[in-house]
C-alpha cells in the first residue's frame, strides 16, 4: 500500500495541476506586462529627455539654420542612438555636447533609445540646410 501511495505522489509531481500551470502563466504574463510599461514609459518621456537639448538643437530638433549643430528630427532611431552613445562613453568629443552628457538624460542605453525614439518621430526639415562639410 505504501509503494502505491508513493507511486501515485511521484505521478502527481510528474503532472503539474492545471491550477499550478495557469498560476505560472499569470505570473509570466504579469512580469511582461510590467516590463512592456516600463518600455513605453521610457519612449513617452522623449519630450522631457529632450528638454536640455533645445538650447542648442531648437524646439523643433531642426538645429541651427546654417548647418553648424545637426538636424535630429525624422533621423532614424538608430542612427541618432550610434550618434549619441558615444558622447555618454567619452569616446566622442564635442565641447557643447560634453556639457549635456553628464546630464542625467544620457544616464543609459534606455534614455538615449528613448530621447532617439522621440526624435525620429518628429517632422523633419523640408528643406535641410548643408553643413560647413566640403561639397
Amino acid at each position: 500500500m505504501p509503494q502505491r501511495k508513493l507511486a501515485f505522489m511521484i505521478a502527481r509531481c510528474q503532472r503539474p495541476s492545471r491550477y499550478v500551470v495557469l498560476r505560472l502563466l499569470i505570473a509570466t504574463l504579469a512580469f511582461i506586462a510590467l516590463g512592456l510599461a516600463k518600455a513605453r514609459v521610457a519612449v513617452t518621456d522623449g519630450n522631457r529627455l529632450y528638454a536640455p537639448c533645445v538650447l542648442c538643437h531648437q524646439s523643433n530638433a531642426w538645429g541651427s539654420p546654417d548647418g553648424t549643430i545637426p538636424n535630429l528630427a525624422g533621423q532614424q532611431r538608430r542612427y541618432l542612438e550610434r550618434q549619441m552613445s558615444p558622447f555618454r562613453t567619452g569616446a566622442r568629443m564635442d565641447t557643447a555636447m560634453q556639457i549635456v552628457a553628464v546630464h542625467p538624460t544620457f544616464g543609459s542605453s534606455q534614455t538615449i533609445t528613448a530621447l532617439a525614439t522621440y526624435l525620429s518621430g518628429l517632422a523633419c526639415r523640408i528643406r535641410p540646410t548643408m553643413g560647413l562639410a566640403k561639397k
